[in-house]
């Protein structure tokens, strides 16, 4: 999903996958804002992060004569990146940028001790109309790594995230600064949840003693889709049992081409409506994006469960396959 996050600024004044468009939170100052020594933002970013475009750019006022602000990444396994950048010097003239920068890395373990460092120095790769004094954090998905840059082109470092998985980025200055531009951008997926049984024979037993039509196992039938905009992930075969709030609980058994979904893991949600056989869902895709913008589901002759994606233009249907009180085995 993509995530509109949660910034506090302390400064002064599936089986789919589909693709859409999702929402942005950025913060412009024009005319910069001026800020004094602390911490500008807090971003707390969502679990199970896979994709992160943070850009912080500040201006440095004309008479200083030092300056600095830094940006700090904390992980999950409380182990921390802290970037650090300083201008030494009063600036001569009108050249804001003929005072080279320094830029120091350091990482730090969950015990605060420091792990490694790396200095380095950027000058005459600044360009003033592009970079100005400008941070960038990027990562895509699916790599688990992060690239953080000097504005768009000048490259510092290259953060192995390990697993360790993201939880905050912490922006700070050391001296008063003006706050020009702080956005970021991020997506992240749905962690898959299993549903509370056991086993496929303790589902079996569910669905063979079930009198709701709505209950039971469906293989993949055929499709209609825009495969610009939405591609199956594999025939699958579901299953659909009654939960205790009245929803419908769409379970994967297999089929999947993706090795993130298991057995028993939910794959989707219907809520009745007030039409017969008709239900809002909630679809997890390939990766775990949950869609839910207009889904809907039927059942047609308690024989056919169709999901409908009338965004993506598309529709996958599946039939059902009978299971028996006495075996319970048909699946």
């Amino acid at each position: 999903m993509r995530n509109c996050l949660l910034s506090t600024v302390l400064c002064a004044a599936a089986c789919l996958t589909a693709y859409a468009a999702g929402s942005v939170r950025e913060i412009y100052n024009d005319p910069p804002v001026d800020i004094q020594p602390g911490i500008i933002a807090v971003d707390n970013l969502p679990d199970n992060l896979t994709a992160c475009d943070y850009h912080l750019r500040i201006d440095i006022p004309r008479k200083s004569s030092d300056a600095s602000w830094a940006v700090s990444l904390s992980y999950a396994d409380s182990s921390f990146t802290h970037i650090s950048m300083r201008r030494n010097g009063r600036m001569s003239g009108d050249n804001l940028y003929g005072i080279p920068l320094d830029i120091v890395l350091s990482h730090f373990s969950p015990d605060s001790s420091l792990t490694s460092r790396r200095s380095m120095i950027i000058s005459s790769k600044v360009i003033p109309e592009i970079d100005g004094w400008s941070l960038t954090l990027t990562k895509n998905s699916p790599d688990d790594s992060l690239l953080c840059s000097l504005g768009q082109r000048s490259r510092l470092a290259t953060f192995n995230l390990d697993g360790r998985g993201l939880k905050s980025i912490i922006s700070s200055a050391g001296t008063p600064l003006a706050l020009s531009r702080l956005s970021l951008f991020t997506d992240s997926v749905v962690r898959p949840v299993v549903c509370p049984l056991t086993s496929l024979n303790g589902l079996d037993s569910i669905i063979a003693e079930s009198n709701n039509p709505v209950v039971g196992y469906w293989r993949y039938l055929d499709r209609d889709t825009d495969p610009l905009r939405l591609n199956l992930g594999g025939d699958y075969t579901l299953a659909t049992i009654e939960a205790p709030d009245g929803t419908i609980s769409i379970i994967y058994i297999s089929g999947s081409k993706a090795s993130r979904w298991k057995p028993l893991m939910i794959k989707g949600v219907m809520r009745p409506t007030i039409f017969l056989n008709h239900y809002d869902l909630v679809w997890y895709d390939t990766s775990g994006n949950a869609i839910s913008s207009e889904t809907s589901a039927d059942i047609i002759d308690n024989a056919i469960l169709r999901l409908n994606f009338p965004l993506h233009d598309s529709t996958v249907r599946f039939q059902k396959a009978i299971v028996t009180k006495q075996s319970g085995q048909n699946r």
